[in-house]
């Protein structure tokens, strides 16, 4: 197992980031942006999000897919890529974008008006129509909408690996927003003064950037783990996609926690580009898969596991819900 890029992956993500960047938009400078010039731009970026691979062996297809959600992330692209690209690496038909459905009813999905209807790849490979409630806060964040499931509007099986490889490339967009955050402090903090010295002058300010790396360093460890377990082992895909998404939150919450202290006040106005960055974010950690959500399904997958004890079965975790959130609590202190 290597955990490193090879040079055909960085092309990729560093030609991404050159093509996401090069857009003429700055979704901060900018505010919010409009549906005309957001369909503009998610026509004029599907000649490379739907061929990101044309040079790389189908062994790498799935990382260089990845590299390009990481630089979508990394550049705060006003257009759901990582929708885009699941539509096409499933083939799904008459669905554009395809977005990650959780364990409830209702999800958060991101710029739902490029679009006439909403498909979410759920849990078991099923891809499910959702109806648009309304944008969830302006304040929030402009693009995202709060959706609810349709009834009766299964729209079939699609790859049972789908909802993971999913949640694989939002782990990797989630990575790519946070290497970003940190180059955007680390500029931050040299350029700045306070009592006649650079910030990064001060222990206390360079301990901060130092946590910001080895958090988000430990992330991108756990990225690459896990594309190269989902290429290699399809029985745990669900289970290390789940564990992969705990990691992803706690790590997001952490480091933009810590951009936000660094940065100040300024960094909650929306001219300042880590504002965006981390709006985003915070939308994530309270949507329909919370790290709580994925600790259940994972206690009760191991509730359904049976272990012998004397000759005896037995459920290897308590049923019961209130044991159930016990043990996940558990689970997730043994996974730090």
């Amino acid at each position: 197992m290597k955990l490193h890029l090879s040079t055909e992956l960085t092309t990729v993500y560093r030609t991404a980031r050159e093509v996401f960047g090069g857009t003429g938009v700055d979704p901060a400078s900018d505010g919010e942006i409009g549906l005309v010039e957001r369909a503009d731009l998610l026509r004029r970026l599907d000649g490379f999000t739907g061929h990101p691979l044309p040079a790389l062996t189908s062994s790498d297809a799935l990382l260089a897919a990845a590299m390009v959600a990481r630089a979508a992330g990394a550049e705060s692209v006003p257009v759901p890529v990582t929708a885009r690209l699941m539509a096409g690496a499933l083939g799904a038909t008459d669905v554009d974008l395809l977005w990650t459905g959780g364990v409830r009813d209702w999800a958060f999905a991101d710029h739902v008006d490029l679009c006439d209807r909403v498909t979410m790849i759920e849990r078991d490979g099923q891809l499910s129509t959702f109806e648009p409630d309304a944008p969830i806060s302006a304040e929030i964040d402009p693009y995202t909408w709060r959706v609810t499931r349709r009834p009766g509007a299964g729209l079939g099986p699609t790859d049972p690996g789908g909802w993971s490889m999913a949640l694989l490339l939002e782990a990797f967009r989630t990575l790519g927003a946070l290497e970003r955050a940190l180059e955007l402090s680390i500029e931050h903090v040299r350029s700045r003064e306070q009592f006649g010295r650079k910030l990064s002058y001060f222990q206390g300010v360079r301990n901060t950037i130092s946590m910001m790396a080895v958090d988000i360093a430990g992330l991108r460890e756990l990225c690459l783990f896990s594309s190269w377990r989902w290429r290699r082992s399809p029985a745990h895909r669900t289970t290390d996609a789940l564990l992969l998404r705990v990691a992803q939150l706690r790590a997001s919450e952490k480091v933009t926690r810590q951009a936000h202290q660094l940065h100040g006040a300024m960094g909650y106005c929306l001219e300042y580009p880590i504002a965006r960055l981390t709006l985003r974010e915070q939308v994530l950690r309270t949507g329909a898969l919370t790290s709580t959500d994925c600790m259940e399904i994972l206690v009760e997958d191991l509730a359904a596991v049976e272990m012998h004890y004397d000759g005896e079965i037995a459920p290897a975790w308590p049923v019961h819900r209130g044991d159930r959130i016990r043990h996940a609590a558990q689970v997730q202190e043994l996974g730090a």
